[in-house]
This record gives C-alpha cells, sequence and structure tokens, in this order.
C-alpha cells in the first residue's frame, strides 16, 4: 500500500517534468518565432530606412541643386536681398523695372498691356543700346569734323592776331615818333610863343609911341574916310548888279526814264560835279514854272549829264529846251562868298565853306569890295539875347553901300547839299 503512492507521485512527477519540458520547448518556440520575426521586422525596416536615407539624399543634392541656381540667377537678375542667403528676386521691383524700360523705349516693346519679358527686354536694351553706339559714333565722327574746323578757325584767328599785333606794333611806333614830333613842335612852338611875347612887348611900346600920333591922324582918317564913302558910292553906281533870277543855261537831251538828261553847261563855263540848278518849263507869256531840281553828275568841256534829285514826274516831266537856273553860279566866274554870323550844327561854316570851293566858288576870310555874296547866319547865341543884329554890323553896311547880292542861309542850302 505504501509502494503504491510513491510510484503514483513519481509518475505525478515525472508528468510535471514532463509538461515543464513541453512548456519550456514552447516557450523556447515562440522566442524564437519571435525573434525570427522580429529579425525579418527589423531587416525590412533596416532597407526601407536605406531608401529612404537614399532618397534624402537625393533630394538634398536636388534642392542644394536647386538654391545653387536660384542663386546664381539671384545674382545675375539682382532684385533681391543681398545679406540673406538663398532669398530669391522680388518680382514686383522686377516688373516695376521693366514697366519703366517699357515707357522710355515706347513702343520698341509694345503697348502698355503687352507682357514683356526680362529676356525682351534685355535684347531691347541691347537693340537701343547698339542704335546708341552707332548714333555716339556719328556724333563722334561730327564732333571730330566740327573739332577739325573749330582749329581751322583758331588758326586763323591766330594768325589775324599776329597780323594784328604786328599792325599794333607798326601803329604804337608811329604814334611814339608823331609824340616825338609832336613834342619837336610844342618846343618849337614856346620858342615861337617867347619871340611873340618879346615882339608884342616892342609893338606895345611902339604903340604907346603911336598914341601919340594917333590923335593928328584922327583929324586925316575922318578927312580919308569921308573920301572913301564918296569912292564906295561910286564903286556902288559902276558896280554890275547880278541878277540871281537869270538863266544859266537849258537842257539839250534827256535819257530814256526822265531821271538824267545833259545840258549845255560845261567845264568851259566854269562848272563842276555837285553843282545844282533848278528846272524851269518856259510859258508862252515867258514866265517860268519850277519843274524839279538837277544836279551835276559828269562835266564835259562844253556839256554836262546831270541827274534828277527826286523820282522823275510822268505828268511834267524834264523836256529839250528846258530851262536852268542856280542864283549862286554865274558861267566863266569865280563867285566870292562871305559868310557873317553863327551857322547850325546841320551846316556849319567849315561845311558850307568846304562845299562852296568843291562849286568852284571862293569863300573870303574878310569881306571886301571883290566880294559877291553876302551869307548871313544867325546873330551870336553865345552873347545871349543881347546880340546884336548881323544887319546892324559893319559887313552888312558896307555890303549894302556896295550893292552886294545878300542871301540867307536858307536861300543856298538848297544849292549845297550833298
Amino acid at each position: 500500500m505504501s509502494l503504491l503512492p510513491s510510484a503514483s507521485r513519481r509518475a505525478q512527477a515525472g508528468a510535471v517534468n514532463t509538461l515543464w519540458v513541453i512548456i519550456l520547448m514552447v516557450a523556447l518556440l515562440g522566442v524564437l518565432g519571435l525573434w525570427y520575426a522580429t529579425a525579418s521586422n527589423a531587416s525590412s525596416l533596416e532597407a526601407d530606412l536605406a531608401a529612404a536615407k537614399a532618397a534624402r539624399a537625393a533630394q538634398d543634392t536636388r534642392l542644394t541643386d536647386q538654391a545653387k541656381e536660384i542663386s546664381d540667377l539671384s545674382g545675375l537678375v539682382g532684385y533681391h536681398d543681398e545679406a540673406s542667403v538663398g532669398s530669391r528676386p522680388d518680382p514686383v521691383a522686377l516688373q516695376s523695372d521693366i514697366d519703366a524700360v517699357k515707357a522710355s523705349l515706347k513702343e520698341s516693346l509694345g503697348g502698355p498691356d503687352t507682357k514683356v519679358t526680362l529676356q525682351q527686354t534685355i535684347a531691347a536694351l541691347r537693340s537701343a543700346l547698339t542704335s546708341s553706339q552707332a548714333a555716339a559714333t556719328q556724333a563722334k565722327s561730327d564732333l571730330d569734323a566740327e573739332v577739325a574746323k573749330r582749329k581751322a578757325a583758331e588758326q586763323g584767328v591766330s594768325d589775324a592776331t599776329a597780323s594784328m599785333k604786328t599792325e599794333l606794333d607798326t601803329l604804337n611806333q608811329q604814334l611814339a615818333d608823331e609824340r616825338q614830333r609832336a613834342d619837336n613842335q610844342a618846343q618849337q612852338d614856346q620858342r615861337r610863343f617867347d619871340e611873340l611875347v618879346a615882339a608884342q612887348q616892342a609893338s606895345d611900346e611902339l604903340a604907346r609911341s603911336a598914341q601919340q600920333g594917333l590923335a593928328q591922324a584922327d583929324v586925316k582918317s575922318r578927312r580919308e574916310i569921308s573920301a572913301l564913302e564918296g569912292r564906295i558910292k561910286a564903286m556902288a553906281v559902276r558896280r554890275e548888279s547880278s541878277e540871281p533870277e537869270a538863266v544859266d543855261g537849258s537842257v539839250l537831251s534827256v535819257g530814256n526814264t526822265g531821271a538824267v538828261a545833259y545840258i549845255d553847261i560845261g567845264a568851259r563855263s566854269g562848272l563842276r560835279r555837285g553843282t545844282r540848278f533848278e528846272v524851269l518849263r518856259p510859258g508862252k507869256s515867258g514866265d517860268l514854272t519850277p519843274k524839279g531840281t538837277v544836279e551835276v553828275r559828269d562835266v564835259d568841256d562844253d556839256m554836262s549829264l546831270v541827274g534828277l534829285t527826286t523820282e522823275p514826274n510822268a505828268f511834267d516831266p524834264i523836256l529839250p529846251g528846258d530851262k536852268l537856273r542856280n542864283p549862286h553860279f554865274e558861267a566863266n566866274k569865280s563867285l566870292h562868298f562871305f559868310l557873317l554870323g553863327d551857322f547850325p550844327l546841320t551846316m556849319s561854316k567849315e561845311q558850307a565853306t568846304a562845299r562852296l570851293k568843291e562849286l568852284g566858288a571862293d569863300v573870303d576870310e574878310q569881306m571886301t569890295a571883290d566880294t559877291d555874296v553876302l551869307v548871313l547866319g544867325d546873330k551870336s547865341l553865345a552873347e545871349g539875347e543881347g546880340a546884336p543884329e548881323l544887319t546892324a554890323s559893319d559887313e552888312y553896311k558896307l555890303a549894302d553901300k556896295l550893292g552886294m547880292r545878300i542871301i540867307r542861309l536858307a536861300e543856298l542850302q538848297d544849292f549845297l547839299k550833298y
């Protein structure tokens, strides 16, 4: 009885051990299966991870290449923040400048609504640059030509300046010589003045001596004056009365235009160029009607060429046979004039004297019995309103006594005009 329980316990113990062995085997198999599954999954994960790393590396390479392209493009295009790495161009700023270029180039890039790329803009700018360079080349050529002309002009100016300098040096030398001559003349004049002063002193001495005999001569001179007045009256009676209204000549022929003519007075009658004659139309009753004025332009021996001083009158032209008159011209005689009083600036004494001499007349410095015409100017302005009238002068009274022709300057001016 005691053996059965031991055997049973041993049997039970063996069954338990067997069970534990089975359990351990199952556990071992499970662990092996789990390890295998885990090992297989790990291999698959490592393969996926390697593939992911390869894809990431390829993507990083592409991104790096793209970033480099963007960076290179940004460096070329501009319009980006240079301080920020990888910054891209600002399309708004780029488009604004493209629009500005379009506005500058006008129709070269189309109208305002035309979309233009940067490439088209650069092409248009390059075309504009080519045109500008061509224009600049032409402008440089024109400038070179102008510079050449300018240099030639400057050379001409330099030559003219040198010539003028030479002439100026010559004039300065002449001026220095003239000054030397003037100094010499001044010294001579001073010596002459000293001699005149000495002569004046001697003359004063003689005058004082002469005053003593002046009283005695006064009575004698009064007697001589009375005798002289008698002679003047006789000379006035003998003096041929001048006829200022007399005709001096006639018109021989008239040119086709009526502006020039030939007259029958020439050099043998003492006529000179510049003399003026009044043209007169003879009437049936013998009256002479003025119709114009002519001036001598060319003088031959017996005739002269004259020209109208005004436009020809188609209704009253100069005709052959018309008469000529100049109250201040006498054939074959040189008239003597004496100018008395002040003369205006428009016809000064010097001008009147020069013009009369050009026309063959003589101008006397003092009025004598040979004077033919007394020309009255104005009374002296230097003496003011109280200046005596010229008719109160001794010259006027003598001319009146001698029967001279007495005229005012206005009566003479028309025949003295140039």
